[in-house]
């Protein structure tokens, strides 16, 4: 199917406090609202439909439309609450969701109900990738075909000094359009807040790579309007960047926000661990991701780490950290896309 050039992102509601928070009158500028499903019966009896109702959905059967906000079904992206973001509605700087009517482009929801005053903003970073950048208190997840629902990185204010928050610290989740699934959630396993609400909603972006020219016309000239809003690069706070660099020369995390993997394919399997192809949600960097399928070997794990801390050399895979985060520890090594000796040796010859 082919893209709409016009359009940037849609964030689809799928939990319930998510559907009230689209509809604040706030956000009338970017809310679609749920399209009525209307279905023609020539009598109640040929009518197979159980929630055939008035427009509230509520009615004796005798109407013809139905709201469907449960998102089930094929065609279930025309029946729920969305926000649309278009190259027309776009904010120049990005779009910024949170509690502030006065700064949020974007009305979540209540400081009491964990939603910071600028909880997150969404951009595109100097890669011109679409990016969110979360600056909350509590910490917004991104989750990547179910994967990272459970990691997220907070960002409080230092009220001990009544500092503000340290912009340097915020996080990058970039919203690759080529994973389907992609979720954001807010508000789930805060310590503080045991009763927040979850707004949980999904976010589909628009795959340049699948769209004609006027789709990139309209990238350019708005990155173009962006840069001089924001005259020391696109997203201020990292650095510029190309694809393909390396992580050094990629956007910054803080030292006390830990980087986020996901897994991609599988590159080969053995008896006690999986290596995935796995990237970096901040940066795009990629990375080859050892994963110990049983904790009886955890020392055998710890001793690795230990040891391939200490080793550098140009002919040995780089050892990039390890995270615990999970029910399976992993190593995160350097990826090299080309295999090793013996698979290029079965390509072409490397000697006689």
């Amino acid at each position: 199917m082919k893209e709409d050039p016009n359009l940037i992102f849609t964030l689809r509601a799928i939990s319930k406090h998510a559907e009230r928070a689209f509809e604040h009158s706030h956000n009338k500028r970017y809310y679609v609202p749920p399209h009525p499903l209307v279905i023609a019966a020539a009598s109640r009896e040929s009518s197979v439909a159980t929630n055939i109702g008035d427009e509230d959905g509520e009615g004796d059967g005798d109407g013809l439309k139905t709201w469907n906000t449960k998102g089930k079904g094929d065609v279930s992206k025309d029946f729920n609450h969305q926000l649309r973001f278009t190259w027309d509605n776009m904010p120049k700087t990005g779009a910024i969701f949170g509690s502030n009517p006065k700064t949020c482009d974007v009305i979540l929801g209540s400081s009491k109900d964990g939603i910071s005053s600028s909880h997150f903003r969404i951009t595109f970073n100097d890669q011109d990738r679409l990016v969110l950048i979360d600056s909350s208190t509590h910490g917004t997840a991104v989750s990547y075909d179910g994967q990272a629902r459970k990691d997220k990185r907070k960002n409080p204010q230092d009220r001990t000094r009544n500092k503000p928050r340290n912009k340097l610290n915020d996080f990058t989740w970039i919203l690759f359009p080529e994973v389907d699934d992609k979720r954001v959630i807010i508000g789930e396993d805060i310590n503080e807040l045991p009763n927040a609400p979850v707004i949980e909603f999904s976010v589909e972006v628009t795959d340049p790579e699948s769209c004609d020219d006027e789709y990139k016309r309209y990238l350019r000239s708005y990155l173009d309007e962006m840069r001089k809003a924001i005259p020391f690069g696109l997203n201020i706070d990292s650095q510029k960047t190309t694809t393909g660099q390396t992580e050094s020369h990629s956007p910054k995390q803080h030292p006390k926000q830990r980087p986020i993997w996901i897994d991609r394919e599988e590159i080969r399997s053995g008896a006690f661990a999986i290596v995935y192809r796995a990237i970096n949600v901040s940066t795009g960097k990629w990375y080859a991701a050892k994963t110990f399928m049983r904790n009886k070997y955890r020392k055998e794990w710890d001793r690795e780490v230990a040891i391939l801390r200490k080793v550098s050399h140009d002919h040995i895979i780089k050892f990039e950290d390890h995270d615990v985060e999970h029910k399976w520890p992993r190593l995160i090594m350097e990826y090299l896309p080309l295999g090793n000796l013996a698979y290029q040796n079965g390509i072409s010859r490397i000697t006689e």
